[in-house]
């Protein structure tokens, strides 16, 4: 599989002038996506816990899902350790399916609101400090009231801002009041084409022909699948990479209240487009190590 050097997106966000101390320990995430492969070569089974919400709690299923492509791909972009590096390989992931499959090839996903909310529901019984919603549809009534639940209780809730083009009406959950809303720039920090443009969208990161872990095949009698690689495009993987910065700064400050994490990702980001916010960029895409320094822990250990 490729290495680390196909891994624009970490050097373009300046991952590596983060210290190893802080890489997301003591800090859980919960990724509400379809499957995951906890055992990808990428990903630390140990530090991924897995729930199937779409076959229910009293199946065989219940805490060890199929894998999937959506899922296992944001996964290691937020956690990945191994040939795909995440920002955050030291983080506790909790990983909910709340999507099923209907195509390996391109990981698309669908799932009811029901299941949307109540995923959210079961993060906020985990304590999750960050929850990470690579999806996107329209304003739904249940969905609204669990993230609403979930920014009052003081959680980061980051989402993808939506790949349906610049002229698409704004994706939800997005676009609702307290959520981070993440667009998607390529290796020349230029805006993914596909993405939803608007004034709900707070920050940008690499989300083109991103390196990422995907199932590989399954294994023959009670053999684990095999790890594979392959590039993605969209918001969603975007989104991964903002999660994963949160982690980081959670970890490196775990006092961070929502508000100061927000503030910190959108002023330590770099500008791009018109001056300051603007509907394409956000405030600009981010950088982790302008993040980290602008941390106070670490500013005032400076």
């Amino acid at each position: 599989p490729p290495g680390g050097s196909k891994q624009y997106a970490l050097q373009r966000i300046h991952a590596d002038e983060i210290p190893q101390a802080a890489r997301g320990q003591g800090v859980t995430v919960a990724l509400i996506d379809s499957g995951v492969q906890r055992d990808h070569e990428s990903l630390k089974a140990d530090r991924v816990t897995t729930l199937d919400l779409v076959t229910g709690p009293g199946s065989a299923r219940w805490d060890n899902p199929p894998a999937e492509t959506h899922g296992t791909v944001v996964a290691s972009i937020i956690a990945g350790s191994g040939k795909v590096q995440g920002l955050a390989p030291a983080v506790d992931l909790l990983a909910i399916r709340a999507f099923a499959e209907i195509d390996p090839k391109t990981g698309a996903s669908e799932a009811d609101s029901f299941r949307l909310s109540q995923a959210i529901s079961i993060a906020l019984e985990h304590r999750v400090r960050v929850i990470n919603l690579s999806i996107g549809g329209p304003n739904d009534p249940l969905v609204r009231l669990a993230v609403e639940q979930a920014v009052l209780t003081g959680t980061v809730v980051i989402a993808a801002a939506g790949n349906a083009g610049p002229d698409a009406p704004p994706v939800y959950p997005a676009a609702q009041t307290g959520v981070i809303a993440v667009t998607a720039t390529d290796a020349k920090d230029r805006i993914f084409n596909g993405a939803n443009r608007g004034d709900y969208i707070a920050v940008a990161a690499p989300g083109v022909d991103v390196l990422a872990a995907r199932p590989g095949k399954a294994g023959g009698s009670g053999a684990p699948a095999s790890s594979a690689y392959d590039y993605f495009t969209g918001t969603s993987m975007a989104t991964g990479y903002v999660t994963g910065l949160a982690a980081v700064l959670l970890s490196a400050d775990p006092k961070l209240n929502a508000a100061d994490l927000r503030r910190i990702l959108e002023t330590s980001a770099t500008d791009l487009g018109p001056p300051k916010k603007d509907a394409e960029f956000g405030w600009g895409r981010i950088d982790a190590a302008a993040a980290f320094s602008e941390t106070p822990t670490v500013g005032a250990a400076n």
